[in-house]
């Protein structure tokens, strides 16, 4: 049983956020109890040790490296000589290497110098890797890619010299705040462009993340650190089988599960996807309670969308940013410039080429990677399970599998739907029954009817005075229905787009219509708890099926059409379609929505002010019977944005589960309020209020 009076867990820090905040407190004169950092961070202690034991030896070797005692006197304190190089200040260090700002004295220069932070007692193995990043770096010429310029060993000491960038890291940035959508933008897109380049010479970095792209004052990005570097055409790897190095909140699944003969110039998109998901949202996609749960999650789990985390991203950035992170890598992009591309066009204000997943695919990626449904919004997690059961009666595999096999037909969607986008957001869509129309429902109260083969708009059908949220095509394609928020459904001529009847009769907005196989009839279902269905010809109403508690989702018929399922929240109903008796009722499990309120709490956690994961996290405290505490989370979701309808619409319908009548009525009105043209509150406001737990939209 979840206890929401427990504080949720800390998310701990990791090896460089906590060797960062050693240094800097010793920077700053404020000395850091070894014994006491070490009982504080277990999960990365031997690592500690390790490192204090090689900053140890590098103090103490550092000292013997001064030039025959050649100390002088500087601005900035003691300068240590290492060769060519008069060591002004330490600028990073990491688990392999120590980087110092310097001068190099022949020429004259500011420079960076990096060395094994082992020293003289540094394995072959750490050398061949150190030495790698340097001879993968110097091959390497783009003003985007820190330039090396000297690689040696001095007194046993293996280092070499780079660019010095005066500027700050990503990682800097991101973790002050998220970073605007177009600089964001901007820097992925040079990244990537950068990156493509290094592709093209054969090499991978495998280590990108927001620590290792530099910006220099002039807002100029520069990477570095190509210590995992690997040529693609390379067998050779200094990585053990199996063997995982890299950082685990931007590393792709493939290298998190040790896979390397699946690590390609993907992988490098995955990682610079996992970055723009952190400079838009102030934190990595994943990020466990230790290593090796976030290696889980990222290979389990998928990414809260960004627009979750933070409202203010656009939806094409969302869209670019989900599809570098998918986990097959045939799935990406296919080349780091086809992500600047796009990015690029984002920045233009042009139409991108990436598409955003759909809510049923993305649950039925989890599902084939998870044997357990325990995640999924408890929508979702409905869909999915309601949908196994109507599968069982209906043979909607068969279904499911004839939609997607036209591959091209699929495209031509896709294309015409990208044309629309300007028009208002969609809301459904459906192909005409030989796939030469695409109707599209959308939110300005309007439906589309296209050319699917030249994208040409054919029809503007103009009645609802509410969003439309439905459209269906007749089985022989001559009508086509749709639904709106304004309770009605209305039926068109296909050709002509002439308006052939309207039914009224549901009291509340309705989420979907649908034809029965031999199109004599439709079936409509309502936030009213109802299903209608209709005689399609001559639009009187047939019968109301009224067995559903709460809002009916979802409505559809049998192949043969004499049967009909309904799904709510946590009930799926098959009825005899002829005499609307009820043959068969499922129960589905109220922890269905256990994950979701999981989810959406490690959201409010990272971001308390996220209005609208308040409001999600409310639907999933009321789906799982917790009322009072999914009232509270509404409060606190219209007190963070007090112009968010939805939020004051949900708070009314939680307050009506309570039996509190007059809340319930104050919030209807106060989201009438903020958003007149809200029509579920007008709905739910013109309803009796019900007694028992509703869904949220």
């Amino acid at each position: 049983m979840s206890d929401e009076n427990q504080t949720p867990t800390p998310v701990e820090p990791t090896l460089d956020d906590v060797v960062a905040k050693y240094i800097s407190s010793e920077e700053a004169g404020q000395p850091v109890d070894r014994d006491n950092l070490l009982a504080q961070y277990p999960h990365c202690a031997e690592e500690l040790r390790l490192f204090f034991e090689y900053r140890a030896e590098m103090q103490r070797l550092a000292e013997l490296l001064l030039d025959d005692g050649r100390i002088g006197e500087h601005p900035l304190g003691k300068v240590r000589y290492f060769g060519d190089y008069e060591l002004l200040e330490e600028i990073a260090a990491g688990g392999m290497g120590i980087v110092y700002k310097a001068r190099q004295r022949s020429l004259s220069r500011i420079v960076a110098v990096k060395m094994i932070l082992k020293g003289t007692f540094a394995r072959e193995q750490d050398v061949k890797r150190f030495r790698a990043e340097a001879e993968a770096a110097a091959n390497l010429q783009h003003p985007a890619i820190v330039a090396i310029h000297e690689v040696g060993l001095h007194r046993g000491h293996h280092y070499f010299s780079m660019d010095y960038v005066d500027g700050r890291s990503l990682a800097e940035l991101a973790r002050e705040q998220p970073l605007s959508a177009p600089h964001a933008a901007e820097y992925i897109r040079d990244v990537a462009e950068a990156v493509h380049y290094a592709h093209q010479q054969g090499t991978l970095h495998r280590d990108l993340k927001p620590s290792n792209i530099l910006i220099d004052r002039q807002g100029r990005v520069r990477i570095t650190d190509f210590g995992l570097a690997k040529k693609i055409a390379s067998d050779s790897d200094l990585t053990l089988t199996g063997q995982i190095l890299g950082t685990p909140s931007y590393m792709p699944p493939e290298q998190a599960s040790g896979r390397r003969s699946l690590v390609a110039a993907g992988s490098d998109i995955y990682s610079l996807g996992a970055v723009l998901y952190e400079l838009l949202t102030g934190r990595p996609p994943f990020r466990g309670e230790s290593p090796v749960q976030t290696l889980r999650q990222v290979e389990t789990l998928d990414p809260v969308p960004p627009r979750l985390l933070n409202p203010a991203t656009p939806r094409d950035l969302e869209t670019i940013c989900l599809k570098c992170l998918e986990k097959e890598p045939q799935k990406r992009y296919g080349t780091a410039q086809l992500l600047a591309d796009d990015l690029g066009r984002y920045l233009r204000m042009e139409p991108i080429l990436a598409r955003p997943i759909s809510h049923p695919a993305r649950a039925w990626r989890w599902c084939r990677r998870n044997s357990v449904v325990a995640g999924l919004v408890a929508t979702v997690a409905l869909c999915l399970i309601g949908g196994t059961v109507v599968s069982s009666h209906f043979a909607m595999r068969e279904r499911v599998q004839r939609m997607f096999a036209d591959e091209k037909r699929m495209e031509v969607m896709r294309e015409s739907l990208l044309l629309m986008r300007s028009r208002g957001e969609i809301k459904s869509a459906a192909f005409s029954p030989d796939g030469k129309q695409l109707a599209a429902a959308s939110s300005n109260n309007t439906l589309q009817v296209w050319d699917a083969a030249t994208a040409e708009e054919l029809l503007t059908l103009k009645g609802h005075t509410a969003r439309v949220v439905s459209v269906a095509y007749s089985p022989d394609g001559k009508q086509l229905a749709s639904a709106s928020r304004d309770k009605t459904v209305r039926v068109w001529s296909a050709a002509t787009g002439e308006e052939l009847l309207t039914l009224k009769g549901h009291t509340g907005a309705i989420h979907i219509v649908t034809f029965s196989p031999d199109g004599q009839s439709l079936a409509s279902a309502s936030v009213d708890r109802t299903v209608k269905i209709w005689n399609a010809t001559t639009g009187d109403e047939l019968c109301t099926l009224g067995g559903h508690p709460w809002d009916v989702d979802c409505v559809v018929f049998s192949p043969d059409g004499r049967r009909l399922a309904s799904m709510s929240l946590q009930t799926a109903i098959i009825w005899d379609a002829a005499t609307g008796r009820e043959l068969l009722t499922v129960k589905l499990h109220p922890d269905v929505a256990l994950g979701a309120i999981q989810n959406y709490r490690q959201v409010i956690l990272a971001e308390p002010d996220n209005y609208v994961a308040h409001d999600w996290l409310g639907k999933g405290l009321l789906a799982h019977g917790e009322v009072d505490r999914a009232i509270g989370s509404f409060r606190e979701s219209v007190r963070l944005n007090p112009q968010y309808a939805r939020g004051y619409t949900n708070l009314g319908i939680a307050l009506g589960n309570k039996g509190d009548r007059e809340g319930a009525i104050a919030a209807y009105q106060k989201a009438l309020e903020v958003d007149p043209g809200f029509s579920e509150a007008d709905s739910r406001l013109k309803l009796i209020l019900p007694t028992q737990v509703e869904p949220m939209r």
